[in-house]
């Protein structure tokens, strides 16, 4: 997924329950996401929307903030 400056990012989970987000291509650490339980899906969508579903069968939605979202908010 593209960040509000058009930078890559890497969405990775594991068995710690939380998603972590990567710059790339240096894979500095940009935040973490934690959920309830072991994160097991993790799904794009469109218009920055992702989807974690984590093993207590929850399912969050989360909207990654777009450019020009980012430049009305300022």
């Amino acid at each position: 997924m593209l960040d509000a400056e058009a930078k890559p990012v890497l969405f990775s989970s594991g068995k710690d329950s939380a998603i972590r987000l990567y710059e790339l291509p240096s894979f500095k650490l940009r935040a973490r996401i934690f959920s309830r339980r072991e994160v097991e899906v993790d799904q794009i969508g469109p218009a920055g929307l992702f989807f974690p579903g984590d093993a207590s069968g929850s399912v969050g939605v989360w909207k990654w903030l777009l450019a020009e979202q980012q430049k009305m908010e300022t």
